[in-house]
């Protein structure tokens, strides 16, 4: 609703969307975040969370990121097979790359809103994008991740950044050239060669230092 995109949760189903995006018309409706106006009990949340932890503590703020929730604005729901979205890639990459930026831009935001209410590491999930082929992801999502996390570091470098996909394995590469400190391994990847390929990745994207990783944890 933040955006003007409104939508209900289903405890089966998940989101749950009112009106999907499907044209040009759809996405005027699409507006600039105001996190202090739309989630002002994330800012009281995160508030309440510094004051109570104490300095061994971190207080970590979590967005989504631009694929994963366009599958949902495009779908209007969750999918097995993201048929719109990758009907949409393919006859009209003018518009899905017109949702995404303007996600992007939002998320951006909604990061240093966090950021300036106590979060002192963000974590970005991009869930579905581990569906994606490694062009697909070069093209729809890496681009968009890149600015959440420009944006982030451009105001606050001091801020770790640690990036989460699902079933991710073929693009440890690609989420470590983002630029983000962390990358997050599932449990298909072994941990010593996630740290090779997230050094490589780094230094093959321009980034200094290897990198970190995290998770490996079979649920």
């Amino acid at each position: 609703p933040g955006m003007g995109c409104e939508f209900t949760i289903d405890e089966k189903v998940g989101p749950l969307m009112a009106e999907p995006i499907a044209n040009w018309d759809d996405l005027k409706k699409m507006h600039a975040i105001d996190p202090e106006a739309a989630t002002p009990f994330v800012a009281e949340a995160l508030e309440t969370l510094r004051k109570e932890v104490g300095p061994e503590t971190a207080v970590l703020g979590f967005v989504g990121c631009p694929y994963t929730l366009a599958t949902y604005l495009v779908e209007g729901q969750t999918s097995r097979t993201y048929l719109k979205t990758k009907t949409m890639m393919l006859n009209e990459p003018k518009l899905l790359h017109a949702i995404l930026s303007k996600l992007a831009e939002n998320i951006a935001q909604y990061a240093l809103f966090q950021i300036a209410h106590g979060a002192q590491l963000i974590q970005i999930f991009d869930s579905w994008a581990g569906e994606l082929s490694p062009y697909d992801y070069d093209t729809f999502a890496a681009p968009y991740q890149t600015v959440i996390l420009d944006a982030i570091k451009a105001k606050h470098p001091e801020i770790p950044t640690v990036i989460y996909i699902k079933h991710s394995g073929a693009l440890i590469e690609r989420m470590a050239g983002t630029g983000a400190d962390i990358v997050s391994l599932d449990w298909t990847v072994d941990m010593a060669e996630g740290r090779e390929r997230v050094a490589n990745g780094r230094k093959a994207a321009g980034h200094a230092g290897r990198g970190g990783v995290q998770g490996n944890l079979d649920p």
